[in-house]
């Protein structure tokens, strides 16, 4: 048993969904067709299974996807090489247990031969204290502050060097 990462299956996406809604708001919306968005077109989409329980997801794009977040679009504005990580989600009662980072190193992994950077963005309004911890840990750099959405959030655009 233990834990294994595995590809996302058209079948993962509602759990994926009640999971995402379940943690706003320290991430965004997401209906069955952002889901399937992601489902297609993501560089990296993965769920953690742990003793054969789903505890948990993360989402990836590449810098040369079409996608239309703001947030996105501010790393493709300022850099050619990078994969971005949109949002990462674990079960409430497997957080603060080091699944994060066994998520990152598998990303950092894959991304590595290929990019030259890993992009998020982190809110600060509403503040994600979990989040900025967490990434600040793992050794994320700051790169700017932005408000977003009429200027009710803002976000911090985060960077580490693969």
């Amino acid at each position: 048993m233990g834990i294994k990462i595995l590809d996302v299956k058209i079948n993962d996406l509602d759990y994926i969904i009640e999971l995402n809604q379940n943690s706003k708001p320290a991430v965004s919306d997401m209906d069955m067709k952002s889901a399937e968005y992601f489902f297609k077109n993501s560089e990296y989409f993965k769920i953690l299974k742990y003793d054969n329980n789903l505890i948990g997801f993360l989402i990836a794009l590449s810098d040369d996807s079409d996608y239309s977040s703001v947030n996105y679009q501010w790393f493709k504005r300022k850099y050619e090489s990078f994969i971005y990580i949109d949002r990462i989600i674990l079960e409430e009662s497997h957080q603060n247990k080091g699944y994060g980072n066994i998520f990152y190193e598998d990303l950092k992994k894959n991304a590595a031969l290929k990019y030259d950077n890993m992009f998020c963005e982190v809110n600060i309004i509403p503040y994600n204290r979990q989040s900025i911890n967490f990434h600040n840990k793992y050794g994320f750099k700051e790169l700017s502050k932005e408000y977003i959405e009429n200027d009710e959030k803002r976000v911090v655009y985060l960077g580490y060097k693969l």
